[in-house]
């Protein structure tokens, strides 16, 4: 009797400890830090490799340019899920790579893109992501905090711009987000990036959330509370 009853204890143990995540040599498999995505980049019609191919992540400053055997390679710090954008010479977005950095710290993605009509660019050429002194373009608006992407740029004209995260406007805005919908007052000066995402939507398609092209940013001015003199 005392036997059955020591083996019905050792099960119930068992089982709660099951049921708390305690179970004697569980591994649990943490995700990584950090990812690397790499991939090869070819021709659509000859399945040759392109060179000079710009994959950038959305609403990002930055990105990665093939080599000349239409590699390419560009690391993720942290779990997310991101789209990138695969162009020629800052053109039409050719393709599109929806990537979960998830489990394998490795991501492997290889792009076929149509190049017809794409090899009369200059090498020259910035880099859509680029930005430095040269570029002067002002805003003087406001960002409007929501809890969905992180908000907005808005002009005093009224067009709209996402806010380049990678900047120093960006490190001095996430200290800014308390409540939805704040509004802070902004003044900078940088470049409008091409990265428009929607322009092969079908018409009648809803974006949920568009908060318009980002615009690097070179040099901040301010970051302050708003007035009602602002765009005054």
């Amino acid at each position: 009797m005392r036997l059955t009853q020591t083996i019905l204890l050792l099960i119930v143990a068992g089982l709660a400890r099951e049921a708390q995540g305690q179970v004697p040599h569980a591994r649990v498999r943490r995700l990584p830090h950090s990812y690397v995505l790499r991939g090869t980049v070819r021709d659509s019609s000859t399945g040759k490799p392109v060179v000079g191919a710009q994959i950038w992540p959305y609403l990002k400053a930055w990105g990665a340019v093939t080599d000349a055997a239409g590699h390419y390679k560009l690391r993720w710090r942290g779990r997310a899920e991101t789209t990138f954008i695969v162009r020629l010479c800052n053109g039409r977005n050719l393709a599109e790579l929806h990537v979960d950095f998830f489990r394998d710290s490795l991501v492997r993605r290889n792009v076929v893109i149509p190049t017809i009509g794409q090899a009369d660019c200059r090498p020259s050429e910035r880099l859509p992501w680029v930005v430095d002194g040269r570029d002067t373009t002002s805003f003087r608006g406001h960002y409007i905090y929501s809890w969905e992407g992180g908000g907005w740029l808005e002009a005093c004209g009224g067009a709209r711009y996402a806010p380049d995260w990678d900047s120093a406007l960006g490190r001095r805005l996430r200290t800014r987000q308390q409540t939805e919908g704040q509004v802070t007052f902004v003044e900078f000066r940088g470049r409008v990036a091409p990265d428009h995402l929607n322009e092969h939507i079908p018409p009648g398609y809803i974006i949920a959330y568009d908060p318009g092209p980002l615009f690097l940013v070179s040099q901040v001015a301010a970051v302050q509370d708003p007035t009602p003199t602002d765009c005054k």
